[in-house]
């Protein structure tokens, strides 16, 4: 029998933990067998993203499982978003054409191409929240975060939409051989109602870097509050910082900001905002670091924030806690940590503004000694989240709807 083959298709390689879920993903295939191929239209070279997202790739390719492409840039009009779509459903169509493969993967939203009509493989779609569900409900991030870097980006992003709405398919139900897969509770509700799918839960993995160190030294956490994720207005540090100054606690705990660096003016602000607060010296930014600086702050601290409002799942949230911090999360009906990984409140803690934020980490940081039976109730959910999970209910999937 032939080897079998899969193709994974996404847009850019890169950083985040959309570009790591990809990676954990292209890794259970090779791990299980499969030739895979990891299609996008540009990434970074295999060395920096095993540094960066900690996950090993270099041993499935010399083994010839896994194979990596990317298109070569061709000129600055690939760099718009519109070109990139362009360029990206034509590079994917190639493959579809010369290859024979098993099975297709997607993210978020299916290329619309009438080849995958005359298609009998299963086509796989990995939905973290889909650029179609955000038109269909008029959902827009900037409306969630700090709008001094948004107003103006609200039209252009109005009217992105309506052009690239060209390459996806409306509804993956037109295609016929799809599965839909939810990253969340709350991405599973917006399929169910856009879509009509009931999708199959599959929470991402969170990949711990340190083989043979245990994620939990609470011997060695230190008053330290952290915060992870993209330095981007709908991650709202800016509250983040309100919060901590305010907090009876800002002179015996410190505050460090873990991100890779999206928008520089919002880091900018954060800086600004940090002095005028008078937190300058308690607040540390860390931009664009690896997998292990930010791991290793993650086991140093006692608590995680998390302060995003619309937020499908947040796997932030699930390293933190896999690292035995405490989290606290934004408490509201958008909020994927505070529905899947904190469960509302039975392993960790909520608010709604700063004010509740700054009493919440006060509390939590004053009575953390008190706290410390949670630490351990937090890591067994977290466990839940285990690249070795993942692995195991991504290829039984596979194993029952591929033939």
């Amino acid at each position: 029998m032939s080897q079998r083959k899969v193709l994974i298709a996404n847009l850019v390689t890169a950083t985040g933990g959309g570009t790591r879920t990809t990676l954990s993903i292209a890794r259970c295939f090779a791990d299980a067998g499969y030739l895979t191929h990891l299609v996008s239209l540009w990434g970074l070279d295999i060395k920096t993203l095993e540094k960066l997202h900690g996950i090993e790739l270099g041993d499935l390719i010399s083994k010839g499982l896994l194979r990596i492409y990317y298109r070569p840039r061709r000129g600055v009009l690939t760099l718009m978003r519109y070109f990139s779509y362009r360029d990206f459903k034509n590079l994917v169509n190639e493959f579809i054409k010369t290859g024979s493969y098993n099975a297709l993967f997607f993210f978020d939203d299916v290329l619309k191409m009438k080849e995958l009509l005359d298609l009998d493989t299963t086509i796989f779609l990995y939905v973290h929240f889909s650029f179609i569900h955000r038109m269909m409900a008029s959902l827009y991030d900037e409306l969630t975060g700090e709008m001094r870097y948004w107003k103006a980006g609200i039209l252009k992003e109005r009217l992105m939409r309506v052009l690239l709405s060209r390459f996806f398919v409306a509804n993956p139900k037109s295609i016929g051989n799809v599965v839909v897969l939810a990253n969340s509770t709350i991405t599973r509700l917006f399929i169910r109602s856009l879509w009509g799918f009931d999708p199959i839960i599959l929470y991402p993995p969170v990949t711990y870097p340190f083989k043979f160190v245990e994620p939990s030294r609470l011997a060695q956490k230190k008053n330290i509050i952290v915060s992870v994720g993209a330095f981007e207005p709908t991650k709202r540090f800016g509250v983040l910082l309100d919060a901590y100054a305010r907090s009876r606690v800002r002179e015996k705990a410190r505050l460090v900001i873990v991100g890779n660096l999206a928008y520089p003016a919002y880091l900018s602000y954060l800086r600004e905002k940090a002095i005028k607060l008078g937190v300058k010296d308690r607040v540390k930014f860390l931009v664009n670091v690896d997998d292990f600086v930010k791991w290793d702050m993650l086991l140093r601290s006692k608590i995680i924030v998390h302060a995003k409002i619309f937020e499908p799942f947040g796997i932030a949230v699930a390293e933190g806690m896999y690292a035995g911090c405490i989290p606290i999360v934004f408490r509201g009906s958008l909020s994927g940590p505070w529905i899947d990984s904190v469960e509302r409140g039975r392993y960790g803690f909520g608010f709604r503004d700063a004010d509740e934020l700054a009493e919440v980490l006060s509390n939590v940081l004053t009575d953390y000694e008190e706290l410390r039976f949670m630490v351990d109730s937090i890591k067994e959910k977290a466990l839940s989240y285990s690249y070795t999970n993942f692995k195991a209910e991504l290829l039984q999937i596979i194993r029952e709807l591929v033939i």
